[in-house]
């Protein structure tokens, strides 16, 4: 898989891979904030996580490219439904991926840029590997991780099928 360089994702001093997670409580979104919108964000974050992960699977800002293009091109393109990739599109907009520059034509922020397969600092490859559908469903078993009773980790192959699992378990075999 690549990743945008070789130092892209954070590494212990044993070279395996950890994730950092922000503190809520001192980011700008949130000194001030309405409290139900903190929260909101939160209970909708996968909503944003998936639609990131389906435009880079359909290689949309490649698609786009410079400038801006329609939806309907972007669509036949990428042999998708124009309705369904324009609602994605319109999400990602909010978030500041895209810019809806006219009505139903996209082009790409510079966060949007990042999202390119040729762009020197690309991080297609990491948001296709962090965002993919199997992290949710690993997430989805939170829970079961906190019954006392059970194991604290569950194993993957419960959450994945069986290829899905074998390569989650390399890679777990990395982390900390």
């Amino acid at each position: 898989m690549k990743v945008a360089g070789p130092n892209s994702l954070p590494r212990n001093q044993n070279g395996k891979f950890f994730f950092l997670v922000q503190d809520m409580a001192s980011t700008p979104t949130s000194q001030g904030a309405d409290p139900s919108q903190v929260l909101l964000q939160f209970t909708t974050a996968y909503v944003s996580c998936a639609a990131l992960w389906v435009a880079a699977e359909l290689k949309v800002a490649d698609l786009i490219g410079t400038g801006s293009r329609p939806v309907a091109e972007l669509a036949s393109r990428s042999s998708t439904n124009e309705d369904a990739l324009f609602r994605i599109l319109r999400l990602l907009s909010m978030g500041g991926i895209f810019t809806e520059t006219e009505s139903r034509h996209f082009s790409l922020t510079p966060q949007g840029e990042l999202l390119r397969s040729d762009h020197p600092q690309s991080m297609r490859d990491t948001v296709m590997f962090l965002a993919d559908p199997f992290h949710l469903n690993v997430a989805a078993e939170l829970l079961h991780a906190q019954d006392n009773r059970q194991s604290s980790t569950l194993p993957a192959s419960q959450c994945l099928n069986t290829s899905q699992a074998i390569g989650w378990n390399l890679i777990a075999s990395t982390l900390p």
